[in-house]
């Protein structure tokens, strides 16, 4: 192994230090009153919801945000689904007015929303949501970037997440809500398929990073895999057991400090309580993702333009900072200097 001169900042999960670790955890999003399931990834989790929504529902027309990742646009395969989209606003926001247009042209349709990096749905994306639910649409709330602060009923027919994106574990999805036993019932998964995630894990762990990597992305092809399968009783026990508290107060206690660690004059997009990044606009994201990766700082860019969105007025600028529980102030510090020095150069 080649020795580091930066230590990482970023990139996929190692296993989660024994300090975030419980006896019994409780789990945000598993609320007493809400049907919940679990499978594999949350795209599997979008494909049982379109495949019930179309086999048993007969709906055959997808409304997304103009800022969607494929992986969201998969699961809604061209040859069985049309894709309509709607803006969204310059915080991210949707725009509820051209939604609602969209939606009476298209009344029994499906709609496929979600509150960006963390924020909380505002009070006139859950009243529009609400008012298309009258007029006869489907709606799934994609929970991916807010799974820590997930704590209430989910807005809509059924709500997904991604559990990977956020929480240390290398696979898992949930589907939630009143539609969600239907949709499970209907979709038949299989039992948990086989991956090397948690061997990518624990290879990262003990700093094999070269075999780490091969080995995500052996999983990662894995679990591209459409049809639905249960979730692995190794993920389930460490949910079970992680300090979801603790992994949001360090991402919360992270983005603060790295907030102050900025240029004054950047503009960070999205304000939340427990972000899942802190995304920043800048120029040239690709160019600013390969500068900081030489310093062993990896930084997701949400979103490459999937071409199904081709069309759309699709924000480019991006560029998401982690925060996430491995990291510490010394950490934020460290980023926010190479940002400087990067936007300053």
């Amino acid at each position: 192994m080649t020795p580091l001169r930066f230590t990482p900042i970023g990139s996929f999960f190692e296993l989660a230090n024994d300090d975030l670790v419980r006896d019994v955890a409780e789990i945000p999003w598993q609320q007493p009153d809400t049907s919940l399931a679990y499978l594999q990834s949350g795209q599997q989790a979008l494909r049982a919801c379109a495949s019930y929504l179309s086999e048993v529902e007969g709906r055959d027309i997808v409304v997304v945000p103009e800022f969607a990742c494929d992986s969201m646009l998969a699961p809604f395969p061209q040859a069985e689904w049309t894709l309509v989209s709607f803006p969204v606003d310059a915080s991210l926001r949707p725009d509820t007015h051209a939604l609602s247009t969209i939606i009476s042209q298209h009344e029994r349709c499906v709609v496929l929303t979600m509150a960006y990096f963390g924020a909380a749905p505002d009070s006139e994306h859950i009243a529009t949501l609400q008012i298309l639910q009258a007029k006869g649409a489907r709606v799934i709330e994609d929970e991916t970037h807010r799974v820590l602060t997930a704590s209430t009923r989910p807005i809509g027919d059924v709500a997904v997440a991604s559990l990977r994106k956020t929480i240390p574990v290398p696979d898992g999805a949930y589907l939630r809500g009143v539609l969600a036993p239907a949709i499970l019932e209907h979709s038949a998964p299989e039992g948990p398929r086989s991956h090397p995630g948690w061997e990518a894990m624990e290879a990262k762990s003990a700093g094999d990073l070269e075999r780490a990597g091969e080995l995500f992305t052996q999983s990662d092809r894995a679990l591209s895999q459409l049809e639905p399968a249960l979730l692995s009783p190794r993920t389930l026990e460490a949910l079970s057991r992680l300090s979801h508290r603790q992994l949001a107060n360090r991402r919360t206690s992270n983005a603060e400090a790295l907030r102050s660690a900025l240029p004054v004059n950047h503009e960070i997009l999205v304000e939340a309580s427990v972000p899942s990044h802190l995304p920043l606009r800048v120029d040239e994201p690709r160019a600013m993702q390969q500068a900081l990766a030489k310093q062993a700082i990896y930084c997701p860019i949400h979103w490459p333009r999937p071409p199904r969105l081709a069309e759309a007025s699709f924000p480019c600028d991006l560029i998401s900072l982690p925060i996430d529980h491995r990291y510490n102030r010394a950490d934020m510090s460290r980023i926010g200097t190479a940002v400087r020095e990067l936007v300053n150069a």
